[in-house]
């Protein structure tokens, strides 16, 4: 939604450094190639195939922001990747042209994990969705989010900020309250899907007013949203 396949012009590009996959990295790549299985729609990349992938990314503001490591090709545009930068450094980002993009496991050994368990069970890559996480480090979250509000409004900025949102859990009321009134009506949408999908409390009075947004999507988002906290409630969730 924010044009993350929008790079910078090409004279900017030209100042990137070579790249070097670190050592973690290719270790995971060179075992969980074991794991490949076109029929699940595996395809955990070698070293060197990551390495040009990866370059392939760099002048994509957000990807040279993230660090973005590229990990696996299923030829779909949809990559899994690993980030190298920033709050969620160590995490595995899952790139989709249908949904968006998601932080789905929390270091190379959860998506090995979940590789491994997809062979036992013999499902499709995206037949089986990967459990919600959390960030270990919720006051890091919680700063790091607050720091991109105080930062120029950018495309770069909103992608990230929803791309955080998911992560957190717990009270952030005073952070919820102050995104509920962003100028864009995706980051707006996107509290109210958090607070939803997590529970986040002390945030019903958020989502109240988030169903008088000016953007319908914002005030479908909480209404939806708001039935969840009901649904939770009376069954003691």
């Amino acid at each position: 939604m924010f044009g993350f396949f929008k790079k910078k012009p090409e004279p900017e590009r030209q100042t990137s450094h070579p790249l070097h996959v670190p050592e973690d990295v290719e270790s995971f790549l060179t075992r969980a190639r074991s794991l490949n299985d076109p029929a699940l729609l595996i395809n955990i990349l070698d070293p060197a195939s990551a390495t040009a992938y990866t370059e392939s990314l760099r002048g994509i503001p957000v990807a040279d922001r993230l660090g973005l490591i590229a990990l696996d090709d299923a030829n779909d545009s949809n990559p899994y990747c690993l980030i190298t930068n920033g709050p969620t450094s160590g995490m595995v980002v899952h790139f989709s042209h249908d949904t968006e993009p998601k932080i789905e496991f929390l270091s190379l050994d959860a998506f090995e994990a979940f590789l491994v368990k997809l062979h036992e069970q013999r499902a499709c890559m995206f037949d089986m969705d990967a459990p919600s996480v959390s960030h270990p480090d919720q006051s890091l979250l919680d700063a790091s989010i607050l720091s991109l509000i105080d930062e120029q409004p950018s495309d770069e900025v909103e992608f990230l900020i929803c791309l955080y949102l998911p992560l957190l859990r717990g009270d952030h009321a005073d952070l919820l309250a102050r995104l509920a009134t962003y100028d864009n009506f995706f980051v707006r949408e996107a509290v109210a899907e958090a607070i939803g999908s997590a529970g986040l409390s002390g945030s019903r009075e958020i989502l109240v007013k988030l169903t008088d947004d000016p953007h319908p999507q914002v005030q479908a988002a909480a209404a939806r949203a708001l039935k969840l906290q009901a649904w939770g409630s009376s069954h003691g969730a």
